[in-house]
């Protein structure tokens, strides 16, 4: 492999937050994915950019669409402490519910040991 090849390999491994493409040089290019606007075929795949930048890589559209939604699974794994975006879904319904059935205690709870304020009779407030 070349310096060049071998920097952008390295820097791709450094960046989680990039996926990385290959130029129709054969260069490796690293790119925020975040930032890509739109994917076209025609004939090769065109990246444009957030910046109006545009990227011919020699990935098929498929081939990106896979990297993006793996980058943006192992974002979510990530956010979520490793599980899978499945499981994360079903563990924040089970965890906000059982944070609503504890609240809805506390205040069952609460409305148990305080005494009810009467309401003021007569005079301006």
């Amino acid at each position: 492999m070349n310096r060049t090849l071998d920097a952008g390999l390295c820097l791709a491994e450094r960046l989680p937050g990039m996926i990385k493409l290959t130029r129709l040089n054969r260069r490796i290019v690293v790119v925020n994915p975040d930032h890509i606007y739109a994917v076209a075929a025609w004939p090769d795949t065109t990246l444009r950019l957030v910046g109006c930048e545009m990227i011919l890589v020699r990935e098929s559209v498929d081939e990106l669409i896979a990297k993006v939604r793996e980058y943006r699974q192992s974002v979510m794994a990530g956010a979520l402490g490793g599980v899978t975006a499945a499981d994360g879904i079903a563990g924040v319904m089970a965890g906000d519910r059982q944070r609503y059935d504890a609240g809805a205690e506390e205040r069952r709870l609460h409305e148990r040991t305080t005494t009810p304020v009467p309401p003021r009779r007569g005079g301006s407030q």
